[in-house]
């Protein structure tokens, strides 16, 4: 995982949010 923590790539805590 190129981020680790979610603060650093928000855009992936989205995609999450999204996909669930």
């Amino acid at each position: 995982n190129l981020c680790v923590t979610a603060a650093y790539c928000p855009i992936r805590e989205i995609l999450e949010k999204e996909k669930k």
